[in-house]
């Protein structure tokens, strides 16, 4: 599994997990409960804008999905 400093890949993480459809990262970013997670974990730990990052924003090319680490491991 990549990490990125505090960053790991959601990506790597859904592969290991044998790419279910229901755990994909896209889906799992929408839920409400996801969204509190992200919120606590960027108002106490300083995680960033959000917490969490697509390669495509400039910062690779595979499509990846990154999350800090506490927000990975929810």
């Amino acid at each position: 599994m990549r990490e990125r400093d505090e960053m790991l890949s959601l990506t790597d993480m859904w592969k290991a997990a044998r790419r279910p459809d229901e755990k994909r990262s896209a889906d799992w970013l929408s839920q409400v409960a996801t969204k509190e997670i992200v919120g606590y974990i960027r108002a106490t730990l300083d995680a960033g804008v959000s917490g969490i990052q697509s390669s495509r924003d400039g910062r690779g090319v595979d499509g990846s999905t990154w999350a800090h680490g506490q927000i990975a491991f929810a």
